[in-house]
This record gives structure tokens, sequence and C-alpha cells, in this order.
């Protein structure tokens, strides 16, 4: 049976002053890691950069609003801060 989950996308995006690899850099990859080792298998990560726009979006996946929130603005603002416009 397939469980629903609550998701966020975070903002529709955060602007960025330019595309990065976030797994390189450490603040982010921190956040990332932290978000599914939480996670693990009751949830998901999803960060992506769009390719026409200068915008990251977050997107999680988890059992709850709280723990989906707390993941979602600790990584949006880990992105704000090291790539953010």
């Amino acid at each position: 049976m397939l469980a629903m989950l609550p998701v966020t996308l975070h903002d529709d995006g955060i602007g960025i002053f330019f595309r990065g690899h976030d797994r390189h850099i450490p603040a982010i990859a921190e956040k990332i890691r932290a978000a599914e080792e939480d996670l693990k298998d009751s949830g998901r990560v999803v960060i992506r950069y769009s390719g026409t726009e200068h915008l990251a979006r977050v997107m999680i996946e988890a059992e709850s609003e709280e723990l989906m929130r707390k993941h979602a603005d600790a990584i949006a603002e880990a992105i704000r801060s090291e790539l953010g416009i």
C-alpha cells in the first residue's frame, strides 16, 4: 500500500547567485546529509537547481509536517547563506 506523506516545496524557489554543486559546499551538504539521515526510509530530499532561472528548489517529503518544515527550512537557509543573492 502506498503511504501518503506530507510534501513541501520551499517558497517555490530560493534566489541564488549561481548554480552550485551543493554536495561540495560543506554547509549545504551538512544540512542535506542531516535530513537524509533523519528521514532514512520514511521520506526523501530533493534539491533541484533551475536550468533557466537563478533558483534552487528544495522539496522534502516526510512523515510529519513538523519534520518536513524543519529540514526544508534548514536546507533553504544554508543555500541562501552560501549561494544566495
